[in-house]
């Protein structure tokens, strides 16, 4: 059997699927010459998005033949419910070129905004849920106007991060929890021990991991501890965590991928918050404009400032400094100021509610926030000194 694939040729690529399955039959060729002879006409064409219908009129026998117009204007008049109006939607949309082949051309915008010839607009889907990446596939054919598929798939980085974590005794039996959840997805787990005394719980005698002992370096250092040597990290992605967090088992692969998406201009965190814009808080941890809970469903969204036990960033983005973190107990705050001066953006990335969760086995008491919230005028005038901004990127 002869295939004539014509406006455009049959390769490698884009139906690779086609061309590895005829590849594999010895009885069928396939030519591009309309002049020769073939018993089947396949009417495509990948790089002309409207095809005169002299072209598909060339042999009773076509496959395709009603796909002589493929441009996304089409597209959206069969399926009427994915185009937006950017003069009158808001939040965000996505620009694409009409032509097809052309993906090098879209892109995430703010709406609303003109419209642009040539181009249409989309909503916004997001494929990521619960850390993993959704795919649809829709079809249409014979008057079928939603065929959908829905699988997920989770393309794992060869690169791990390497985490930081500090500790403190009345966290020893979380560390059961949390350290099983992290281990298999970093590359080297750096814990700095608060007051233990040189004593090492079995849970972390791993060659993957490094204990710093704050009486044999520099002491208590509270949650800073994390950020301990961190002028001599080297080169990568970094994760900082909390050793009372249980992390989800492609924690570390979703907060790459969200740093790739964002091209490395940004730093990701699951929690955050932001401050009054028209107003100084009367309270660090009782007066806050907006909260992101990293245990509860949270929306994308960019913020002022970020939780440092569920962060992730590459180096290329930002190397930090011991020297950031003149006090202990405040990394979460003093790490986002320092953000800030730099103009970074903090990401908060969207994620389900109960995706991170908290070990129970911890003696309740002992947390920042607990000890700190009825006690935090320093944290306070800390925040209240700077003019927070919050620093955008646009895809």
């Amino acid at each position: 059997m002869k295939i004539l694939f014509y406006p455009d040729p049959l390769e490698t690529s884009p139906i690779s699927r086609v061309f590895r399955v005829l590849s594999s039959q010895k009885d069928i060729t396939w030519h591009n010459n309309p002049n020769l002879p073939f018993d089947i006409h396949f009417f495509w064409s990948y790089t002309k998005s409207i095809i005169k219908p002299k072209d598909y009129n060339l042999s009773p026998n076509v496959i395709n033949a009603g796909c002589f117009d493929i441009t996304k204007k089409k597209v959206h008049k069969i399926f009427n419910d994915i185009s937006i109006n950017p003069a009158t939607h808001n939040g965000i949309c996505v620009e694409k070129i009409d032509l097809q082949g052309r993906h090098r051309f879209h892109k995430l915008i703010q709406c609303p905004t003109k419209p642009k010839p040539g181009y249409v607009y989309e909503k916004y889907f997001k494929n990521f849920e619960n850390g993993y990446h959704i795919k649809h596939r829709v079809y249409y054919a014979n008057g079928i106007t939603h065929v959908i598929r829905k699988y997920t798939t989770q393309k794992m980085s060869k690169e791990l991060p390497i985490f930081h974590m500090a500790s403190m005794p009345p966290r020893i039996q979380a560390l059961d929890e949390s350290i099983p959840s992290i281990l298999h997805q970093c590359k080297h787990l750096y814990i700095y021990l608060n007051n233990y005394r040189s004593y090492v719980p079995r849970i972390l005698l791993n060659k993957k991991i490094t204990l710093f002992f704050s009486e044999k370096e520099i002491g208590d250092t509270g949650d800073v501890g994390k950020f301990y040597n961190c002028d001599n990290w080297e080169p990568g992605f970094h994760c900082t965590v909390d050793d009372k967090i249980i992390y989800p088992k492609n924690y570390s692969q979703y907060m790459m991928r969200k740093v790739e998406q964002y091209h490395r201009k940004a730093v990701v965190s699951l929690h955050g918050r932001n401050f009054h814009p028209n107003r100084k808080s009367s309270s660090y941890y009782r007066d806050t404009y907006q909260i992101f809970q990293c245990t509860s469903k949270v929306i994308e969204q960019f913020a002022h400032n970020l939780g440092t036990g569920v962060t992730c960033f590459h180096t290329e983005t930002v190397k930090p400094s011991w020297e950031w973190f003149p006090f202990m107990n405040m990394t979460d705050i003093y790490m986002s100021i320092e953000l800030q001066k730099r103009g970074i953006p903090i990401l908060i990335a969207e994620h389900e509610k109960d995706w991170i969760k908290v070990s129970q086995r911890r003696i309740m008491a002992y947390g920042i926030c607990k000890m700190l919230k009825n006690n935090d005028f320093h944290q306070t005038e800390v925040v209240n000194s700077f003019d927070w901004i919050i620093h955008k990127i646009n895809l």
